[in-house]
């Protein structure tokens, strides 16, 4: 059941994404989904393998449920997040879409929960919504690095 709902909802944002209007070109949309990916890849390897802080599913499904969690949502959601900030100016519109995306990530995280696709033993909810809002300022400090590097005009005429 995770894995469906997983799905259709990584297919919805995606839509989303794809179809939304953009302050971020494919390049650097592109650039700051494969980065938190990675990030988000080697975190949870430490922490879920290495340091066995989370316990996953033995059910094929369910763990394919946390693999489209961990691969997809997770470093969408904040690909998404970061196109928003840059496209809204107001402070209103801006908390308002931290706070969602809180909101989002920790939803989601507590349905993988309730449908057993992993669990924390050693690990809350606080200590993952941390490291989602990490996640963020990973990809808002990610984009202006690339926005700085490849703004030279050297760059440009190459």
């Amino acid at each position: 059941m995770v894995i469906a709902i997983l799905f259709c909802i990584s297919w919805l944002l995606l839509a989303y994404l794809i179809t939304s209007p953009k302050a971020l070109n494919r390049r650097e949309g592109a650039f700051l989904f494969m980065c938190i990916l990675s990030v988000n890849i080697s975190v949870s390897w430490i922490v879920g393998y290495e340091m066995g802080k989370i316990a996953f599913a033995k059910q094929p499904v369910e763990y394919l449920g946390y693999l489209l969690h961990r691969s997809v949502l997770v470093p969408l959601l904040p690909t998404m997040c970061v196109n928003f900030l840059l496209l809204y100016r107001r402070f209103w519109v801006r908390a308002s879409f931290l706070i969602g995306y809180g909101l989002v990530m920790w939803g989601i995280e507590a349905m993988c929960l309730y449908f057993n696709s992993f669990t924390f033993p050693h690990w809350n909810m606080a200590e993952s919504l941390v490291t989602y809002y990490l996640y963020l300022l990973l990809g808002w400090l990610l984009l202006k690095g690339y926005r700085r590097a490849f703004s030279k005009q050297e760059v440009r005429a190459a």
